[in-house]
């Protein structure tokens, strides 16, 4: 008997990326799509940033998308100004919409082993809308945005909400994110086991299982 009922998955930096040539468009300034690619890599092999990242939803963006620019080439208060207009371009059409190649046929493949399979985000209300025009909502169950349910991860009342939409027990339930203080945290408080997305090799001692890139997690619950 397989083990989970339930897979359940961050939005940003797990199903969907940061668009970076969009980025670099709104943020002007002489920074290229090459350039915030770098800086966005800086913010995700920062490990002491990333474990900073479990305050405000809004505080986190800031902090990620300030450190991102300046990490691309622009002085703090450039960066700042920058960020700003970036978080409004964002607050119109969601800029993580980058979606790797394994993602939807892992998907596909967990929907069709019978699997419920939904999404918990911290986002600005955006998240159901932007997995729709990216094709991936219709390969979801349901979609959890923290702005419209008021609770933000790492709070485990955002994953119980989950469990009561999946209707699965929390140990029958996998969660899989890419921030450890986020969405391991998080999700093991609420007694959902959880798995780390950590494609760029910066959590080396985590007490859970790391994936490499998403399709990792077939070969995780095979294995389980």
């Amino acid at each position: 008997m397989r083990h989970y009922d339930a897979i359940l998955f961050d939005a940003g930096n797990t199903l969907v990326h940061l668009d970076h040539a969009r980025v670099a468009e709104i943020a002007g300034q002489g920074i290229d799509e090459a350039a915030v690619w770098r800086g966005d890599r800086a913010v995700r092999t920062n490990a002491v940033l990333l474990s900073q990242l479990a305050g405000g939803h809004l505080q986190s963006w800031r902090a990620y998308m300030e450190f991102a620019l300046e990490a691309a080439g622009l002085p703090p208060d450039r960066a700042a100004n920058a960020a700003a207009r970036v978080f409004h371009a964002h607050l119109q059409r969601n800029l993580w919409r980058r979606v790797p190649a394994d993602v939807e046929p892992t998907l596909r493949h967990l929907r069709a082993a019978g699997y419920v399979v939904g999404v918990v985000s911290n986002a600005e209300g955006t998240v159901e809308q932007l997995l729709r025009e990216v094709g991936l909502a219709s390969l979801l169950d349901f979609i959890i945005d923290s702005h419209d349910v008021g609770i933000e991860k790492p709070d485990p009342r955002i994953f119980a909400l989950a469990l009561e939409r999946a209707g699965t027990a929390p140990e029958r339930t996998l969660y899989v994110g890419d921030i450890y203080t986020v969405d391991v945290v998080g999700a093991r408080g609420a007694g959902l086991d959880a798995a780390l997305l950590d494609s760029f090799g910066v959590y080396r001692d985590v007490d859970c299982p790391r994936l490499l890139t998403l399709g990792d997690v077939l070969k995780l619950i095979d294995g389980v």
